[in-house]
């Protein structure tokens, strides 16, 4: 017998210092919080610097999702939304780009319940 697996909604938020992923399944959300200083110093397989390390440690906390929402103030959006995009897993994967003001980890996660509520 196949289990199935949840296919889980993605809220990104990412500015030049940090990003927040935020997952909702079933009204439950759960929150990952990445800091690019410590991202400098990890070793991401196939980043040749800092912001690369960067965008590969965010996109690697992406598992089976079924929309991914990027949003924030900086064109780090942009740069991410690249990397998703690379990404061969996350190919089929319906992608929304929404430009908004710095946030706080809070505000972010309201967003993101928010915004999925809203938008189908």
């Amino acid at each position: 017998m196949k289990t199935e697996t949840p296919e889980i909604e993605y809220g990104i938020y990412i500015d030049h210092k940090k990003a927040y992923v935020i997952t909702l399944t079933h009204g439950v959300h759960e929150e990952f919080v990445d800091d690019i200083a410590e991202i400098k110093e990890s070793k991401v397989p196939g980043a040749d610097d800092h912001i690369q390390k960067f965008y590969k440690a965010v996109v690697s906390r992406i598992v089976h999702p079924s929309r991914i929402l990027v949003f924030g103030p900086a064109e780090t959006k942009l740069e991410l939304r690249k990397e998703i995009d690379a990404t061969k897993s996350l190919k089929h994967v319906r992608e929304e780009l929404e430009k908004t003001d710095l946030m706080d980890k809070d505000q972010a996660v309201h967003y993101t319940t928010h915004y999925f509520r809203t938008k189908l």
